[in-house]
Parts: structure tokens; sequence; C-alpha cells
């Protein structure tokens, strides 16, 4: 009996340095699982940010990953675009260090928002990208100047055809009262005498024997000194 109970003493202390084996390998596999992070919480651009992009040209970008430990899948971030019609969007996941790198490609001439998100949680970054189509906007900007061109020198030879027009106007204004004053001129009474070679404005300038004529009866006459002023 004593032999028994000393084989029983000798099997709990076995199983019990076993069990405490194996609970210290779960204690240390839970510690290592709990330094491992679970979510990204954060992209950040590293970098200028790209605001424009040419027809068919890519610009690549760089967001770090934070926690820095996170351990990147290859779906662990993702990206999108609100046009992909206008703009082509992907991301790849790297590791050491943890990172994700977006490639923008411009397919068509507008404007068109992406997004990078992750997986996991709520970290994302957005963006905005002009896609420009170089060779319209040159055609464009020449067909502009073109037209512009055009209508300055429409404008410069309505502004000359105005300025000619007017000339002429005023010219015909000016001989029509000029032929007005001459017609009121020639129409004007004078006064004469038959002996005289001074015409008169008034019959008693003239004197005796005046008699009163237009000026265009006056023939070779001149005024006397006191009308003529």
């Amino acid at each position: 009996a004593v032999y028994a109970f000393i084989a029983l003493l000798i099997i709990g202390a076995l199983g019990s340095c076993i069990g405490g084996t194996e609970d210290k390998d779960k204690q240390t596999d839970t510690a290592n699982d709990s330094t491992q992070a679970a979510v990204i919480t954060q992209l950040t651009l590293t970098g200028d940010p790209v605001a424009e992009i040419n027809l068919g040209n890519s610009q690549t970008l760089t967001y770090t990953v934070d926690p820095s430990d996170f351990a990147m899948t290859a779906d662990a971030v993702y990206a999108t675009t609100s046009d992909s019609n206008v703009l082509a969007v992907s991301a790849e996941c790297l590791s050491d260090p943890a990172r994700v790198e977006v490639t923008l490609t411009g397919k068509a001439a507008g404007t068109a928002n992406y997004t990078i998100r992750a997986a996991e949680g709520d970290a994302q970054q957005t963006g905005q990208i002009t896609v420009h189509d170089q060779a319209a906007e040159q055609a464009a900007a020449e067909a502009e100047a073109k037209a512009k061109a055009e209508q300055e020198a429409a404008e410069k030879a309505a502004a000359e055809k105005a300025a000619q027009e007017q000339a002429a106007a005023e010219a015909a204004a000016a001989q029509q009262a000029a032929q007005e004053q001459a017609a009121a001129q020639q129409s004007e009474t004078v006064y004469i005498t038959p002996s005289g070679k001074r015409w008169h404005r008034s019959a008693s300038c003239a004197g005796k024997n005046a008699r009163a004529v237009t000026m265009d009866q006056v023939g070779g006459r001149t005024p006397c000194q006191k009308c003529a002023s």
C-alpha cells in the first residue's frame, strides 16, 4: 500500500509539470498574438499630392501604414475611382516597411476622385485628379486664338468702316452747310448806287439813289469799309 501511494504521488507531480508547460506555451502564444496589429489605423501619403495627369500617363503615390508593424497582405488595402472611364487606379500592398503603392492612370479627359481604403477599419485617404488631353486642349486653344483674332479683325474693320462713314457724313454735312451759307449770302439784300463801287448793308449807308439788290447782283462791287467789319 505504501508503494502504491508513492507511485500515485509521482504520477500526480508529473501531470502537474506537463500541464504547467502547456499553460506557459499558451500564455506565450497569446502574448505574441496581442502584439500583432489587428487593423490599419491610418494611411499617410508620402511626398507631394498629385492633382493633374496627362492622358495616357501614370503617376504612383506611396502611402505609409500605421501601425508600422501591421502584417500586410495582398488585399489589406484597396483603391477605387469615381469614374473608371476617366481615371484607372490600383493599389499594391508591400511590406518591409508596410506601405501601399497606388498607381493612377489617365484614361480620358475629365476629373475623377479616388479613394484608398483599408479592408478592415476606417482608415482611408481620398484625392481628386484632373486628366488633361494635351492635344485636344492645344487644338482648342489654337481654335480659340484664331476665333479671337478673326473677331478682333472684324471689329477693327467695322470700326474703320464706321469711322470712314462718319468722316464722309461730316464732310457732306460741312459741304451742305457751306453751300447753304453761300446761298444765304447770295440771297442777302444789300444796297448799291448806280455809279458806286461799293455795296452796303443799309440804305442809309449807301446814301442817295440807293437801291436794294441781292448779293449775287452786286457784280464786281466790294463792301464798304463800314459794312465789311
